[in-house]
């Protein structure tokens, strides 16, 4: 009798309890596996002199009906790649025409950037997501435009990175991969309207991998030039708001060069060009950032700020759980500091039910100090990833692509920032101090009590749940 029991739990394990511990493991696995070598470059820092650190915005707000803009994020992408004579090595997450046939009145930036690489003879790589090529499906025109240019496009194997998606990362692992890509098109194209798309593209889209970054390094006279923005650079997002540096460095072009070349690598292109180890000097100190970097970055600055400091956090989504404990924690201490959040009623140009800056935004009123505002757009995103702590006599401002996410700053998608310290009356410091202090007021921001928001707690738990186990898609 006790044996026929114990032959029933013994089969009742290997029913459930394997299949499980097959799930676990492999979700486990994949998760925290090592990264491929050298994608996330190295943790050092550069002396740079300030007067070659600029920075720019991209910004949109409305007054009355109508809409107001600024852009100077890709003119100065443009005019680097065009006065570039030796070589272009730019990395960017999205590259394609979706959504473009819904406006009017938005500027062909695919088509300039491409033009720009074509008016000048020498080499050119160009390293970018599937999410462009529905994960090998389909055909993006500006990709095309791209390789007729003779540009080398490298698209990113995303399978030799980690998976953020701890649910259904085993599952895609283990079986669904495995669905031929010819099947369908079966399902509406998310990115498309009035399209359709293959079941095996919409598998693969669930996993939200990423090569998120939006980087670009070329030559500049004498020296090497580098871009580090949140911009995306396709028509239908050049009305977002962004941010984005530039550092005249030939070391801070070779570090993020490095890191660029591993990722080609790993997807099967060889990128190359060597740029010279030379000495660092100057009044500024800049640090790359890639991978687990990015959040430690983050951190450090908010765990080190003083009520003699004041913080600003622009962001289009907050919501990585040690970066918000961070927060509350410096407005406990006394800092001072300015949140400005996308409304999150947009994405990839459908409507978004507010995840996750309505939740977000209803605890850290509840929980913090710290003046709470809303981007005053409307179809647009406030695609913002920027952070700058104002110091009595130094400013540190960190830039990039990384969402303040679990996903962002968990080292499983590509991510590019860079934290810039230099003293408060230098001109990048200066510009930066201008941006922020002109962003936080109306009309270009709005007030917290511009949006009843609705903090209803099984939502709110849902969204810890997917944000938790990186099932969703921000």
């Amino acid at each position: 009798m006790l044996d026929g029991a114990s032959n029933g739990r013994s089969r009742d394990w290997l029913k459930w309890g394997l299949p499980l511990a097959t799930l676990a493991g492999t979700s486990l696995y994949y998760r925290f596996r090592p990264q491929p070598e050298g994608i996330n470059g190295i943790n050092y820092s550069y002396r740079v002199p300030s007067e070659n650190i600029r920075f720019f915005h991209d910004s949109v707000w409305y007054e009355g009906s109508e809409r107001r803009c600024i852009r100077q994020i890709t003119p100065e992408l443009i005019r680097m790649i065009r006065d570039a004579n030796q070589f272009v090595v730019m990395d960017m997450f999205l590259f394609c025409l979706h959504h473009a046939s819904r406006s009017r009145d938005l500027i062909p930036t695919t088509r300039q950037i491409v033009d720009a690489f074509a008016s000048r003879d020498r080499p050119a790589w160009f390293i970018t997501d599937p999410l462009n090529i529905m994960y090998g499906t389909a055909v993006s025109p500006p990709i095309r435009w791209l390789e007729e240019a003779g540009v080398h496009v490298c698209v990113v194997d995303l399978n030799q990175l980690r998976e953020n998606n701890l649910i259904y990362a085993p599952l895609w692992r283990l079986g669904l991969r495995w669905i031929p890509t010819d099947v369908g098109p079966w399902f509406r194209n998310p990115l498309e309207a009035f399209s359709q798309t293959t079941p095996w593209a919409i598998l693969e889209g669930i996993l939200a991998r990423a090569n998120h970054r939006k980087l670009v390094i070329a030559d500049d006279g004498d020296s090497h030039l580098t871009m580090v923005t949140s911009s995306n650079f396709e028509d239908s997002s050049c009305y977002f708001a962004n941010t984005g540096v530039t550092i005249r460095s030939t070391p801070v072009a070779r570090h993020f060069l490095e890191a660029e070349k591993a990722v080609a690598r790993i997807s099967g292109l060889e990128i190359p060009v060597e740029l010279p180890l030379e000495r660092s000097e100057g009044d500024a100190r800049v640090t790359p950032l890639m991978g687990n970097q990015i959040k430690e970055a983050l951190l450090e600055v908010i765990e080190n700020a003083t009520p003699r400091d004041y913080l600003f956090l622009f962001t289009q989504y907050l919501s990585e759980r040690d970066l918000i404990e961070a927060l509350v924690r410096a407005s406990e201490r006394g800092v001072p500091g300015t949140l400005v959040l996308d409304q999150n009623l947009v994405s990839f140009g459908n409507p978004k039910s507010g995840f996750p800056n309505q939740l977000t935004a209803p605890e850290m009123a509840r929980r913090t100090r710290f003046e709470i505002r809303w981007a005053n757009t409307r179809s647009e995103e406030f695609h913002n990833c920027f952070t700058l702590l104002h110091r009595p006599d130094r400013c540190i401002l960190i830039a990039g692509s990384a969402n303040y996410t679990r996903r962002g700053l968990s080292n499983t998608v590509l991510e590019a920032n860079v934290r810039i310290e230099a003293a408060c009356n230098t001109q990048v410091c200066l510009d930066a101090l201008e941006y922020v202090h002109w962003l936080i007021e109306e009309p270009h921001s709005l007030p917290y009590s511009h949006i009843e928001t609705d903090y209803y707690w099984p939502k709110y738990w849902l969204h810890r749940f997917l944000e938790a186990t990186g099932s969703g898609t921000s």
